[in-house]
């Protein structure tokens, strides 16, 4: 736990806001209790698995966020090469007022 204080204060000390501070440490007790050793095998798997559980893309790109400023405040770079997620695109179910209206005012084709 002290590893977990030291970067708190170290977060305080660089200027976060507590909001982003309360998500870091989040984000980080929670990946000291599946990824113990913070290996990037052991982080890639879990960030794997909060995919595959159905996780939004931002959320699990909050934790690459945090291992990227916990290696800021280690002084290493061994998590730079976690990838971020990107969203998934979707398909709207329906039109807005504004896109009806453009529909309807299109003219028709004629073959």
């Amino acid at each position: 736990m002290a590893e977990v204080e030291l970067f708190r204060l170290w977060l305080i000390k660089s200027g976060r806001k507590t909001g982003t501070i309360r998500c870091y440490l989040g984000c980080f007790k929670r990946l000291l209790s599946v990824a113990p050793n913070l290996t990037l095998e052991e982080i890639n798997l879990y960030l794997l698995s909060l995919i595959d559980t159905g996780r939004k893309a931002t959320y699990v790109n909050d934790y690459i966020d945090t291992m990227r400023i916990y290696e800021q405040f280690k002084g290493t770079s061994i998590y730079t090469t976690i990838t971020y997620f990107k969203e998934k695109e979707f398909i709207k179910a329906t039109m807005s007022d504004k896109e009806i209206e453009n529909f309807l005012a299109l003219k028709p084709i004629r073959k």
